[in-house]
């Protein structure tokens, strides 16, 4: 080894030093975190004390002359240099330590100590960039801001607009009376009509809007009195409202009694829906639930305890639903009644109008992100161009297109969210890697070693990763029955499963921070429509799955609206609602829009349009109604491209409400588990139970769901999974540690190869049976020249498959180094050998017909052997 002092700062050049005091202490480190597959390397030490003393010491290569004109042939620790550059700059001094060629660190002058006379004493300090990124972990940086998090200028993440189309939610409301309640209808000749609705508590109020009844009685001169309408609304629809079944269970009885005057009467239930209340009307718009016509000379008491239903096929944005009973006697027919109970449900699917929200795509995030912390780029195929690579990221903010609030990334968390499908991360010199699990496993051979004879130590036993009983999986965040009951149709939830394994007792946890549950991002874009203060979701993180719109789209807005028609009839202004903004609808000023239904039936252009006011011109058609009314707005989606995934490839959806606006159903939790990352972890786990059965113990809300996407698997979220089943294992259940002989440049470039490659290395136990390892604990002092290894055993198949060609393929791992040498294979008995260039085994003893060569087996050691040699 050789050893250097560069100084910078001041600028005395690199100087050749003498190996300082302390340097004993020096290693290469490798180790793979607990919970992840990610290796850090350390090459030195990330920190560690040296001394560098006063004095003349080995025979130097060529004479130098120091800094005070004295030209020696020795090397010295350079400590009147480090003296004269601290004189010259202080603690801003900046000294680099090199070992050979590479950079070790600097001098960390401000915590430094001498006597001026014959020792000075530091710490090497290795800024190193994992180092870095540990410090700032939890740090949160906006992919929007102007400057990362050195200070620097960056460029801000440009935004995505997607048309996140509205999920379908079941919504339900309802009212009760309280106590017992009178009513009375004694008329006098003149005819009036007296109504009335106990059911004035609201016990649940999803539906948007659920109103209540002023007054639990009411009389009026005729049926369709503005007071009817005013009192008894129940219903303003926000959304669109379908297969609205309202239920009104009543238990009552009323006494008809006859004065003076013989007359009639009638006791009733209306139901009455639409734009604007009228109780005469004798379309379906007013429905009679219930209708006791009687006279008066006939004396009766009626008894009332059943429950009236009726289903409303639709009810349009603006419009309403009224619910009341009501009693009519002429002359002087007098009703009295009592009301013991009443309860009013309502229950429905309610549809938002889809809105256009900001996002960015999950790579860029990730990207921006790791950037602004470490000044690293990413790499991560997978997510970029890969598998995921179709997911955007979003928050509250975003729904709402709030331009001017940030989008927070948080390194810690989404490091966490890669065991969605069970990635990590790695930090190597110039990168970031995100790599599934088997990436971090691959199928390369870098290198074989014999071990250390004087510090001969073999040791394996199970690996604790894989010594699982349970494993469970939980999206930390989604909707549990606050405003929808169909949540219970929700699957981005929780789960548990138990291994086949019973003689272990570990157990896996996976807890994931972003949301992926489509009706608590349903309950965002919603909440973050209506509401202009800030909301507990601005700030969490949404990951998307999303499609291409297709070119030419369209989108419907069916509703009540208030319309004002302006200068004689060229200019038309809507306005919109709180669930109605129309700056997110997708349409841009200068588009043409077409009201299809309704009053003002034509075509328009679009002038300008706020959040709340849409100002168009005339085209073609008829404009010239000011009011509220219901119409049909279609309008040209032409500034999104992009929308939510919900049942565009998939084959099949079963177990949920309108499986047609359900999203990101690729990334269920059984769909997660059922990847090769997952799957070929979970095979190792389980590899001692072949024909076990990993339970599902529980799982949250819909374990019904059943999918099948672009002809693959049909999958049943809580169905068990056969260990038969499983992907193919890349480790077995063992790890071992030994120790091996190694110089000091194989060491390093060892270190390099198992962070950058990844791959494995054969080593031997004291019978020279050979095992393949992926190391995940490395050690080695240099000075010794021994390392201590801890890796993972890799999984080997019983089956040996041989392809000869210009190179050597051996289980799929290519050996070119073996080929034309002799004795490259030895059998002994009916057992195959293969040997690399340095006799260490690249294959255990094989038995000759387990061996399959070019496709082929033999049935003899000996014409094995002649194929081999041919």
């Amino acid at each position: 080894m050789k050893f250097y002092l560069n100084f910078v700062s001041p600028n005395f050049g690199k100087i050749e030093i003498t190996e300082p005091i302390g340097f004993d202490a020096y290693s290469f480190k490798l180790s793979q975190r607990a919970n992840g597959f990610g290796r850090d390397k350390n090459i030195g030490a990330e920190q560690i004390d040296l001394q560098f003393i006063s004095g003349y010491f080995d025979k130097a290569d060529e004479p130098r002359t120091q800094p005070n004109g004295v030209v020696i042939n020795n090397l010295t620790m350079c400590f009147d240099e480090i003296l004269q550059a601290i004189s010259e700059r202080g603690s801003e001094s900046k000294i680099e330590f090199f070992v050979n060629t590479f950079n070790n660190g600097l001098l960390d002058i401000s915590e430094s100590t001498t006597d001026n006379l014959k020792y000075f004493s530091c710490s090497i300090v290795q800024d190193t960039t994992r180092a870095l990124i540990e410090r700032k972990k939890d740090i949160k940086t906006d992919v929007f801001g102007l400057v990362d998090t050195f200070g620097n200028t960056q460029i801000p993440l440009a935004k995505t607009k997607i048309l996140l189309k509205a999920k379908p939610t079941i919504q339900v409301s309802n009212w009760v009376s309280q106590g017992l309640n009178d009513f009375v209808d004694s008329t006098d000749p003149i005819n009036q009509v007296r109504a009335f609705n106990f059911a004035l508590f609201i016990e649940k109020s999803n539906i948007e809007d659920t109103l209540t009844a002023f007054e639990p009685i009411i009389t009026a001169p005729d049926y369709d009195a503005p007071s009817m309408a005013d009192n008894y609304k129940l219903i303003r629809a926000e959304s669109t409202l379908t297969n609205l079944k309202v239920s009104v269970k009543q238990n009552m009885s009323y006494t008809v009694t006859q004065g003076p005057f013989p007359g009639s009467g009638v006791v009733f239930l209306y139901v009455i829906y639409g734009q604007i209340y009228s109780a005469q009307n004798t379309n379906p718009k007013r429905i009679t639930l219930y209708n006791d016509n009687f006279v008066s000379s006939v004396e009766k008491t009626v008894n009332v305890d059943e429950t009236f239903t009726y289903t409303i096929d639709r009810l349009e944005v603006g419009e309403s639903v009224w619910v009341y009973w009501g009693v009519f006697g002429n002359a002087d027919c007098a009703i009295n009644g009592t009301v013991v109970s009443s309860e009013i449900t309502m229950e429905t699917t309610s549809t938002a109008v889809n809105s256009v929200i900001f996002g960015v795509t999950y790579f860029n995030f990730l990207q921006q992100g790791i950037k602004s912390i470490s000044g690293l780029n990413l790499e991560a195929t997978d997510i970029q161009t890969g598998e995921f690579k179709d997911q955007f990221v979003f928050n509250g903010n975003l729904i709402r297109q709030k331009d001017d609030k940030p989008l927070n990334f948080v390194f810690k968390d989404e490091m966490n969210d890669l065991k969605e499908f069970n990635g990590d991360y790695q930090i190597l010199d110039d990168k970031v890697q995100l790599l599934q699990y088997s990436a971090f496993y691959p199928n390369i051979d870098i290198g074989a070693f014999n071990v250390s004879p004087d510090e001969a130590i073999f040791e394996r036993k199970f690996n604790n990763r894989f010594k699982d009983f349970s494993l469970e999986f939980n999206y930390q965040n989604f909707q549990n029955d606050k405003d929808e009951s169909n949540t219970v149709d929700s699957v981005h939830t929780e789960a548990q499963f138990q291994h086949a394994n019973e003689q272990v007792d570990n157990t896996t946890e996976v807890s994931i921070n972003h949301i992926r549950d489509p009706f608590l991002i349903e309950t965002m874009r919603k909440d973050a429509l209506k509401n202009t203060t800030a909301l507990p979701t601005d700030d969490k993180i949404v990951l998307l799955d999303c499609v291409a719109i297709p070119i030419n789209s369209f989108g419907n807005l069916p509703a009540v609206l208030l319309m004002r028609v302006l200068f004689d009839g060229t200019r038309l202004e809507i306005l919109g609602t709180k669930a109605i903004n129309w700056l997110l609808l997708g349409f841009e000023n200068g588009n043409t829009v077409e009201i299809t239904r309704g009053e003002n039936i034509g075509f328009y252009a679009v002038l300008q349009h706020s959040a709340t006011i849409l100002e168009l011109t005339f085209v073609s058609g008829v404009c010239n109604f000011s009011g509220e009314t219901f119409i049909n707005l279609r309008y040209p989606l032409t500034n999104v491209f992009l929308t939510n995934r919900t049942n565009e490839g998939f084959d099949l959806i079963e177990g949920v409400e309108s499986p047609e606006n359900f999203s990101n159903l690729k990334y269920t939790i059984k769909r997660n588990l059922s990847r090769n990352s997952w799957s070929s972890y979970l095979a190792t786990i389980n590899k001692d139970v072949p024909n076990g059965v990993v339970r599902n113990t529980y799982f949250k809300n819909n374990g019904e769901l059943t999918t099948q996407f672009q002809g693959g698997e049909v999958l049943t979220e809580q169905a068990n999974l056969l260990v038969s089943e499983l992907s193919v294992k890349i480790l077995n259940k063992h790890e071992i540690t030994t120790k091996i002989a190694i110089g000091f440049e194989v060491a390093k470039q060892l270190i390099e190869d198992i962070a950058n490659l990844k791959g494995f290395i054969r080593i031997l136990d004291p019978n020279n049976k050979m095992y393949k390892i992926h190391p995940r604990v490395v050690d080695m002092v240099w000075r010794d020249g021994v390392m201590e290894i801890t890796g993972e055993e890799r999984n080997e198949s019983d089956f040996v498959t041989i392809l000869k060609t210009s190179q050597l393929i051996i289980n799929e791992v290519g050996y070119t180094e073996v080929i034309g040498l002799l004795e490259w294979f030895r059998f002994t008995g009916e057992y195959l050998q293969i040997f690399d260039k340095q006799s260490i085994a690249l294959i255990n003893p094989t038995k000759f017909d387990k061996v399959i060569l070019n496709g082929l087996t033999y049935n003899s050691p000996t014409a094995l052997a002649i194929a081999l040699n041919n």
